[in-house]
Protein backbone atom coordinates (compact mmCIF):
# COMPACT_ATOMS: atom_id res chain seq x y z
CA UNK A 1 0.00 0.00 0.00
CA UNK A 2 1.41 3.07 -1.21
CA UNK A 3 2.25 5.89 1.91
CA UNK A 4 0.72 9.08 1.94
CA UNK A 5 2.89 12.39 1.26
CA UNK A 6 2.02 14.74 4.24
CA UNK A 7 3.59 18.54 4.60
CA UNK A 8 3.63 19.66 8.21
CA UNK A 9 3.67 23.73 8.40
CA UNK A 10 5.01 25.36 11.79
CA UNK A 11 5.96 28.97 11.24
CA UNK A 12 6.28 30.88 14.44
CA UNK A 13 7.65 34.00 12.70
CA UNK A 14 9.54 34.94 9.37
CA UNK A 15 11.10 38.27 8.26
CA UNK A 16 13.56 39.52 5.56
CA UNK A 17 16.57 41.43 7.11
CA UNK A 18 15.29 44.50 6.25
CA UNK A 19 12.29 44.00 7.51
CA UNK A 20 10.60 45.90 10.43
CA UNK A 21 8.67 43.32 12.13
CA UNK A 22 7.56 39.92 11.32
CA UNK A 23 6.15 39.20 7.47
CA UNK A 24 4.09 36.08 8.07
CA UNK A 25 3.65 34.44 11.97
CA UNK A 26 1.21 31.99 14.23
CA UNK A 27 1.15 29.75 11.49
CA UNK A 28 0.29 25.69 11.82
CA UNK A 29 -1.16 23.89 8.64
CA UNK A 30 -0.88 20.20 7.61
CA UNK A 31 -1.63 18.99 3.87
CA UNK A 32 -1.60 15.55 2.62
CA UNK A 33 -2.14 13.53 -0.96
CA UNK A 34 -5.35 15.22 -2.67
CA UNK A 35 -4.93 18.38 -1.22
CA UNK A 36 -5.17 21.61 -3.98
CA UNK A 37 -4.24 24.83 -1.91
CA UNK A 38 -5.21 28.00 -3.06
CA UNK A 39 -2.60 31.00 -1.39
CA UNK A 40 -5.20 34.13 -1.65
CA UNK A 41 -4.25 37.81 -0.46
CA UNK A 42 -3.76 40.95 -1.61
CA UNK A 43 -0.73 42.16 -3.67
CA UNK A 44 2.42 42.26 -1.44
CA UNK A 45 0.83 39.88 1.77
CA UNK A 46 3.84 37.39 1.61
CA UNK A 47 2.09 34.50 -1.00
CA UNK A 48 4.92 34.01 -3.15
CA UNK A 49 7.11 33.96 0.07
CA UNK A 50 5.44 31.36 2.14
CA UNK A 51 5.64 29.10 -1.09
CA UNK A 52 9.24 29.82 -1.05
CA UNK A 53 9.13 28.42 2.48
CA UNK A 54 7.10 25.55 1.93
CA UNK A 55 9.32 24.76 -0.83
CA UNK A 56 12.70 24.96 1.36
CA UNK A 57 14.25 27.84 -0.81
CA UNK A 58 13.29 30.12 2.09
CA UNK A 59 15.82 29.62 4.67
CA UNK A 60 18.20 27.44 2.27
CA UNK A 61 18.87 29.66 -0.60
CA UNK A 62 17.18 32.70 0.12
CA UNK A 63 17.72 34.92 3.68
CA UNK A 64 15.71 35.55 6.09
CA UNK A 65 14.90 35.09 10.12
CA UNK A 66 13.06 31.53 9.87
CA UNK A 67 11.22 30.28 13.30
CA UNK A 68 9.53 26.91 13.16
CA UNK A 69 9.96 23.70 10.88
CA UNK A 70 8.26 22.65 7.73
CA UNK A 71 8.54 18.71 7.33
CA UNK A 72 7.77 16.73 4.33
CA UNK A 73 6.97 13.34 5.07
CA UNK A 74 8.82 13.44 8.16
CA UNK A 75 12.03 15.20 7.47
CA UNK A 76 13.22 18.85 7.14
CA UNK A 77 13.13 19.79 3.46
CA UNK A 78 17.26 19.40 2.03
CA UNK A 79 18.76 18.07 -0.25
CA UNK A 80 17.55 14.52 0.55
CA UNK A 81 14.04 15.15 -0.48
CA UNK A 82 14.21 18.06 -3.19
CA UNK A 83 14.29 15.17 -5.48
CA UNK A 84 10.27 15.08 -4.69
CA UNK A 85 9.43 18.73 -4.92
CA UNK A 86 9.21 21.14 -8.35
CA UNK A 87 8.21 24.59 -7.99
CA UNK A 88 6.83 26.73 -11.11
CA UNK A 89 7.56 30.32 -10.80
CA UNK A 90 5.46 33.30 -11.58
CA UNK A 91 8.54 34.62 -14.13
CA UNK A 92 8.74 31.54 -16.31
CA UNK A 93 11.87 32.91 -18.36
CA UNK A 94 14.09 31.80 -16.23
CA UNK A 95 13.18 28.40 -15.93
CA UNK A 96 13.27 27.79 -19.80
CA UNK A 97 17.08 26.62 -19.87
CA UNK A 98 17.89 25.66 -23.43
CA UNK A 99 16.70 26.69 -27.14
CA UNK A 100 13.67 24.59 -28.49
CA UNK A 101 10.60 23.78 -27.08
CA UNK A 102 11.68 19.64 -27.04
CA UNK A 103 15.02 20.36 -24.73
CA UNK A 104 12.71 21.79 -22.02
CA UNK A 105 11.20 18.54 -20.41
CA UNK A 106 14.56 16.87 -19.70
CA UNK A 107 12.87 13.63 -21.91
CA UNK A 108 13.87 10.71 -24.12
CA UNK A 109 13.11 11.90 -27.46
CA UNK A 110 10.22 9.27 -27.82
CA UNK A 111 8.78 9.88 -24.10
CA UNK A 112 8.87 13.47 -25.00
CA UNK A 113 6.70 13.23 -28.24
CA UNK A 114 4.57 10.75 -26.77
CA UNK A 115 3.70 13.20 -24.11
CA UNK A 116 3.57 16.11 -25.85
CA UNK A 117 0.39 13.81 -28.45
CA UNK A 118 -1.10 13.10 -25.27
CA UNK A 119 -1.44 16.35 -23.84
CA UNK A 120 -1.86 17.99 -27.70
CA UNK A 121 1.08 20.14 -27.53
CA UNK A 122 2.67 18.81 -30.23
CA UNK A 123 2.74 21.82 -32.27
CA UNK A 124 4.97 23.57 -30.10
CA UNK A 125 7.94 20.84 -29.82
CA UNK A 126 10.20 21.58 -32.53
CA UNK A 127 9.61 26.05 -32.24
CA UNK A 128 12.41 27.90 -30.95
CA UNK A 129 11.51 29.15 -27.27
CA UNK A 130 12.06 32.87 -29.02
CA UNK A 131 9.52 32.14 -31.43
CA UNK A 132 6.85 31.66 -28.96
CA UNK A 133 4.85 35.02 -26.75
CA UNK A 134 5.38 35.36 -23.57
CA UNK A 135 1.96 33.04 -23.01
CA UNK A 136 3.00 30.24 -24.98
CA UNK A 137 6.36 30.09 -23.06
CA UNK A 138 4.65 30.04 -19.82
CA UNK A 139 2.75 27.60 -20.79
CA UNK A 140 5.43 25.19 -21.78
CA UNK A 141 7.14 25.63 -18.44
CA UNK A 142 4.25 24.48 -16.86
CA UNK A 143 3.89 21.89 -18.82
CA UNK A 144 7.42 21.00 -18.26
CA UNK A 145 7.07 20.69 -14.45
CA UNK A 146 3.73 18.80 -14.65
CA UNK A 147 5.48 16.42 -16.58
CA UNK A 148 7.63 15.73 -13.89
CA UNK A 149 6.85 13.06 -11.31
CA UNK A 150 7.17 14.37 -8.01
CA UNK A 151 5.07 14.22 -4.40
CA UNK A 152 4.58 17.78 -3.76
CA UNK A 153 3.85 20.23 -6.80
CA UNK A 154 4.20 24.17 -5.89
CA UNK A 155 2.49 26.67 -8.27
CA UNK A 156 3.11 30.64 -8.12
CA UNK A 157 0.48 32.43 -10.58
CA UNK A 158 0.10 30.01 -12.61
CA UNK A 159 -2.68 31.16 -14.58
CA UNK A 160 -1.13 34.20 -15.91
CA UNK A 161 -0.65 35.43 -18.98
CA UNK A 162 -3.06 32.14 -20.37
CA UNK A 163 -5.63 32.01 -22.88
CA UNK A 164 -8.93 30.53 -21.94
CA UNK A 165 -8.04 27.41 -23.63
CA UNK A 166 -4.21 26.90 -22.37
CA UNK A 167 -5.89 28.05 -18.95
CA UNK A 168 -8.73 25.02 -19.11
CA UNK A 169 -5.78 22.38 -19.76
CA UNK A 170 -3.17 23.55 -16.86
CA UNK A 171 -6.27 22.97 -14.77
CA UNK A 172 -7.68 19.76 -15.65
CA UNK A 173 -3.42 18.58 -15.58
CA UNK A 174 -2.77 20.52 -12.06
CA UNK A 175 -6.31 18.37 -10.84
CA UNK A 176 -5.09 14.82 -11.97
CA UNK A 177 -1.38 15.76 -10.40
CA UNK A 178 -3.47 15.82 -6.72
CA UNK A 179 -4.41 12.20 -6.88
CA UNK A 180 -1.16 11.27 -5.36
CA UNK A 181 0.40 14.03 -4.45
CA UNK A 182 0.16 17.51 -2.81
CA UNK A 183 -0.51 20.93 -4.96
CA UNK A 184 0.06 24.35 -3.66
CA UNK A 185 -1.18 26.97 -5.78
CA UNK A 186 -0.56 30.99 -5.05
CA UNK A 187 -3.08 33.25 -7.98
CA UNK A 188 -5.13 35.69 -7.95
CA UNK A 189 -7.52 34.05 -10.73
CA UNK A 190 -10.23 32.64 -9.46
CA UNK A 191 -10.66 30.35 -11.40
CA UNK A 192 -8.53 28.10 -9.36
CA UNK A 193 -11.60 27.82 -7.30
CA UNK A 194 -12.34 25.44 -9.52
CA UNK A 195 -9.72 22.82 -8.45
CA UNK A 196 -8.77 23.32 -5.15
CA UNK A 197 -10.20 22.32 -2.00
CA UNK A 198 -8.59 24.19 0.59
CA UNK A 199 -7.50 28.08 0.76
CA UNK A 200 -5.26 28.99 2.77
CA UNK A 201 -6.18 33.06 3.01
CA UNK A 202 -4.36 36.20 4.28
CA UNK A 203 -6.25 38.07 6.42
CA UNK A 204 -5.39 41.80 7.63
CA UNK A 205 -6.16 41.65 11.12
CA UNK A 206 -5.44 37.57 11.39
CA UNK A 207 -3.43 36.76 9.20
CA UNK A 208 -2.86 33.48 7.50
CA UNK A 209 -6.08 31.17 7.85
CA UNK A 210 -6.62 27.49 6.82
CA UNK A 211 -10.57 27.53 5.48
CA UNK A 212 -11.86 23.79 3.65
CA UNK A 213 -15.29 25.12 3.26
CA UNK A 214 -14.68 28.63 2.04
CA UNK A 215 -13.53 27.77 -1.13
CA UNK A 216 -16.89 25.62 -2.04
CA UNK A 217 -18.78 28.69 -1.56
CA UNK A 218 -19.25 30.72 -5.27
CA UNK A 219 -16.33 33.49 -5.60
CA UNK A 220 -17.13 36.60 -7.52
CA UNK A 221 -15.30 37.97 -9.93
CA UNK A 222 -13.31 41.52 -9.53
CA UNK A 223 -16.13 44.34 -10.23
CA UNK A 224 -14.95 47.12 -12.10
CA UNK A 225 -16.02 50.30 -9.99
CA UNK A 226 -14.52 52.76 -11.74
CA UNK A 227 -15.37 54.10 -15.66
CA UNK A 228 -13.49 56.45 -17.82
CA UNK A 229 -15.95 58.82 -19.00
CA UNK A 230 -16.06 59.17 -22.76
CA UNK A 231 -13.61 61.92 -23.79
CA UNK A 232 -12.59 61.20 -27.70
CA UNK A 233 -11.65 63.93 -30.23
CA UNK A 234 -11.45 63.81 -33.45
CA UNK A 235 -8.01 64.52 -34.04
CA UNK A 236 -6.18 61.22 -34.99
CA UNK A 237 -2.57 60.44 -33.97
CA UNK A 238 -1.66 57.38 -34.75
CA UNK A 239 -2.64 55.58 -38.62
CA UNK A 240 -1.44 52.42 -40.16
CA UNK A 241 -1.61 49.78 -42.76
CA UNK A 242 -1.96 46.46 -42.27
CA UNK A 243 1.03 44.88 -41.48
CA UNK A 244 2.33 41.17 -41.66
CA UNK A 245 5.09 41.00 -38.71
CA UNK A 246 7.92 38.33 -38.52
CA UNK A 247 10.80 38.78 -36.08
CA UNK A 248 14.27 38.06 -37.35
CA UNK A 249 14.86 34.09 -37.12
CA UNK A 250 11.36 33.40 -36.26
CA UNK A 251 9.38 30.97 -38.47
CA UNK A 252 6.27 32.27 -38.07
CA UNK A 253 4.73 35.93 -38.25
CA UNK A 254 1.75 37.77 -37.12
CA UNK A 255 -0.89 39.90 -38.85
CA UNK A 256 -1.30 43.44 -37.22
CA UNK A 257 -4.83 44.92 -38.86
CA UNK A 258 -5.11 48.47 -39.78
CA UNK A 259 -4.95 50.94 -36.71
CA UNK A 260 -6.65 54.27 -36.47
CA UNK A 261 -6.04 55.86 -33.11
CA UNK A 262 -7.68 58.83 -32.01
CA UNK A 263 -6.81 61.77 -29.34
CA UNK A 264 -7.91 60.05 -25.47
CA UNK A 265 -9.69 57.30 -27.13
CA UNK A 266 -9.24 54.25 -25.28
CA UNK A 267 -8.83 50.89 -27.12
CA UNK A 268 -9.03 47.30 -26.06
CA UNK A 269 -6.61 44.74 -27.56
CA UNK A 270 -7.87 41.33 -26.97
CA UNK A 271 -6.42 37.61 -28.30
CA UNK A 272 -5.43 34.10 -27.80
CA UNK A 273 -1.37 33.75 -26.74
CA UNK A 274 0.67 34.38 -29.80
CA UNK A 275 -1.26 36.41 -31.87
CA UNK A 276 0.74 39.02 -31.91
CA UNK A 277 -0.86 41.66 -28.96
CA UNK A 278 2.50 43.04 -27.68
CA UNK A 279 3.99 43.09 -31.21
CA UNK A 280 1.30 45.80 -31.95
CA UNK A 281 2.11 47.77 -29.05
CA UNK A 282 5.53 47.88 -29.87
CA UNK A 283 4.64 48.83 -33.50
CA UNK A 284 2.71 51.64 -32.13
CA UNK A 285 5.46 52.88 -29.89
CA UNK A 286 7.78 53.01 -33.40
CA UNK A 287 9.81 50.35 -31.14
CA UNK A 288 9.41 47.81 -34.01
CA UNK A 289 11.08 50.51 -36.87
CA UNK A 290 11.10 48.44 -39.58
CA UNK A 291 7.74 48.82 -40.80
CA UNK A 292 7.94 52.73 -40.81
CA UNK A 293 6.53 52.72 -44.81
CA UNK A 294 2.89 50.97 -43.17
CA UNK A 295 2.48 53.57 -40.88
CA UNK A 296 0.99 56.66 -42.48
CA UNK A 297 0.57 58.66 -39.65
CA UNK A 298 2.35 58.99 -36.18
CA UNK A 299 1.60 62.17 -34.22
CA UNK A 300 2.64 60.64 -30.58
CA UNK A 301 4.63 62.79 -28.40
CA UNK A 302 5.10 61.12 -25.72
CA UNK A 303 4.41 57.47 -24.91
CA UNK A 304 4.68 55.35 -21.37
CA UNK A 305 4.94 51.10 -21.95
CA UNK A 306 3.95 48.90 -19.35
CA UNK A 307 5.11 45.78 -20.54
CA UNK A 308 5.28 42.11 -19.15
CA UNK A 309 8.45 41.58 -18.30
CA UNK A 310 7.89 44.14 -15.51
CA UNK A 311 11.46 43.54 -13.56
CA UNK A 312 13.36 45.18 -17.08
CA UNK A 313 11.39 48.02 -16.15
CA UNK A 314 13.03 48.59 -12.93
CA UNK A 315 16.13 50.49 -12.55
CA UNK A 316 16.95 52.34 -9.10
CA UNK A 317 18.38 51.47 -6.03
CA UNK A 318 14.53 52.65 -4.05
CA UNK A 319 11.36 52.57 -4.96
CA UNK A 320 11.17 56.55 -4.36
CA UNK A 321 14.03 56.93 -6.85
CA UNK A 322 12.21 54.74 -9.80
CA UNK A 323 9.13 56.52 -9.05
CA UNK A 324 10.84 59.75 -10.51
CA UNK A 325 12.73 57.54 -12.73
CA UNK A 326 13.47 60.03 -15.91
CA UNK A 327 12.87 63.63 -14.53
CA UNK A 328 16.07 65.74 -13.23
CA UNK A 329 14.54 68.11 -11.11
CA UNK A 330 11.11 66.76 -8.90
CA UNK A 331 9.38 70.02 -8.19
CA UNK A 332 7.00 70.11 -5.64
CA UNK A 333 4.10 69.58 -7.16
CA UNK A 334 5.76 66.38 -8.82
CA UNK A 335 6.81 65.60 -5.02
CA UNK A 336 3.06 65.52 -4.21
CA UNK A 337 1.58 64.07 -7.10
CA UNK A 338 4.23 60.86 -6.55
CA UNK A 339 3.20 60.86 -2.54
CA UNK A 340 -0.51 60.65 -3.67
CA UNK A 341 0.56 57.80 -6.17
CA UNK A 342 2.42 55.58 -3.76
CA UNK A 343 -1.14 56.29 -1.23
CA UNK A 344 -3.31 55.01 -3.33
CA UNK A 345 -1.40 52.04 -5.16
CA UNK A 346 -0.61 51.29 -1.55
CA UNK A 347 3.24 51.75 -1.59
CA UNK A 348 3.50 54.23 0.63
CA UNK A 349 6.15 52.92 3.67
CA UNK A 350 8.02 51.01 1.03
CA UNK A 351 10.39 54.31 -0.51
CA UNK A 352 13.37 52.89 1.10
CA UNK A 353 13.05 49.66 -0.35
CA UNK A 354 15.03 48.25 -3.43
CA UNK A 355 12.42 46.82 -5.85
CA UNK A 356 13.96 44.05 -5.98
CA UNK A 357 11.57 42.99 -2.76
CA UNK A 358 8.48 44.09 -3.65
CA UNK A 359 6.23 41.69 -5.12
CA UNK A 360 5.11 41.07 -8.54
CA UNK A 361 1.97 43.14 -7.98
CA UNK A 362 3.65 45.64 -6.17
CA UNK A 363 6.22 45.83 -8.98
CA UNK A 364 3.40 46.43 -11.43
CA UNK A 365 2.02 49.19 -9.52
CA UNK A 366 5.23 51.15 -9.23
CA UNK A 367 6.24 50.68 -13.21
CA UNK A 368 2.93 52.10 -13.59
CA UNK A 369 3.37 54.96 -11.06
CA UNK A 370 7.06 56.04 -12.28
CA UNK A 371 5.08 55.81 -16.56
CA UNK A 372 2.44 58.64 -14.85
CA UNK A 373 5.11 60.57 -13.28
CA UNK A 374 6.48 61.11 -16.79
CA UNK A 375 2.82 62.84 -18.09
CA UNK A 376 2.85 60.60 -21.38
CA UNK A 377 0.22 61.39 -24.27
CA UNK A 378 -0.36 57.33 -25.55
CA UNK A 379 -0.09 54.68 -22.26
CA UNK A 380 0.21 51.37 -23.47
CA UNK A 381 -0.59 48.60 -20.69
CA UNK A 382 0.10 45.11 -21.86
CA UNK A 383 -1.45 42.64 -19.53
CA UNK A 384 -1.96 45.25 -16.49
CA UNK A 385 -4.56 43.83 -14.83
CA UNK A 386 -2.22 39.99 -14.61
CA UNK A 387 -1.37 39.18 -10.86
CA UNK A 388 -3.47 42.40 -9.24
CA UNK A 389 -6.10 41.83 -6.57
CA UNK A 390 -9.48 43.71 -7.07
CA UNK A 391 -8.52 46.36 -5.22
CA UNK A 392 -5.21 47.24 -7.63
CA UNK A 393 -7.36 46.98 -10.77
CA UNK A 394 -9.59 49.78 -9.52
CA UNK A 395 -6.77 51.87 -8.17
CA UNK A 396 -5.08 51.48 -11.57
CA UNK A 397 -8.31 52.91 -13.65
CA UNK A 398 -9.21 54.94 -10.88
CA UNK A 399 -5.91 56.49 -11.34
CA UNK A 400 -6.18 56.65 -15.25
CA UNK A 401 -9.78 58.27 -15.19
CA UNK A 402 -8.11 61.44 -12.82
CA UNK A 403 -5.12 61.98 -14.91
CA UNK A 404 -7.21 61.67 -18.49
CA UNK A 405 -9.71 64.30 -17.05
CA UNK A 406 -7.00 66.90 -16.72
CA UNK A 407 -4.87 65.60 -19.63
CA UNK A 408 -4.87 64.10 -23.06
CA UNK A 409 -4.43 61.06 -22.96
CA UNK A 410 -4.67 57.53 -25.44
CA UNK A 411 -4.70 54.43 -23.44
CA UNK A 412 -4.15 50.69 -25.11
CA UNK A 413 -5.04 47.76 -23.08
CA UNK A 414 -3.87 44.27 -24.56
CA UNK A 415 -5.38 41.63 -22.44
CA UNK A 416 -6.51 37.42 -23.03
CA UNK A 417 -9.65 38.37 -22.40
CA UNK A 418 -12.47 41.04 -22.51
CA UNK A 419 -13.83 40.81 -19.16
CA UNK A 420 -11.91 43.79 -17.80
CA UNK A 421 -11.75 45.77 -21.04
CA UNK A 422 -15.07 45.68 -21.92
CA UNK A 423 -16.06 48.08 -19.29
CA UNK A 424 -13.71 51.01 -19.67
CA UNK A 425 -12.81 50.54 -23.35
CA UNK A 426 -14.21 52.79 -26.34
CA UNK A 427 -13.94 49.84 -28.46
CA UNK A 428 -11.82 46.43 -28.41
CA UNK A 429 -9.68 44.92 -31.40
CA UNK A 430 -9.75 41.44 -31.55
CA UNK A 431 -6.39 40.03 -32.91
CA UNK A 432 -6.78 37.44 -35.54
CA UNK A 433 -4.91 33.53 -35.09
CA UNK A 434 -1.84 32.76 -36.46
Amino acid sequence: MKKENNLEIKINKFSYINDKESLIKDLEVRFSDGDIVWLRGKVGCGKTTLLKIFAGIIPNFEAGFFEGKILFNGKRISEENYKDITFCFQYSDSQLLFDTVERQFYKEKEEIETFANLKGFQQYLKKSVMDLSRGERKYITLLSTISKKRKLYIFDEPLDLLDNEKKGDILKEIKNLSKDSIVLISSHDKDISKIANKELKFDPKRGWILDSSRILREVQEVKIYEKIPFKQSKKEVFISNEIEFKYKGNLNGVRIPPLNIKENEIIGVVGQNGTGKTTLLKVISNKNSLYRKEVLQNNIQSFAFLSQSVNRQLFCNTVYEELFLGIKRISEEEKNYGDYLLEILELRGLEDLHPIFLSGGQKQKLVFASLLMNKPDLILLDEIFTNLDEKSINSIIFLLKEYREKNNLSIILADREKKYLSGICDRIISMPLK
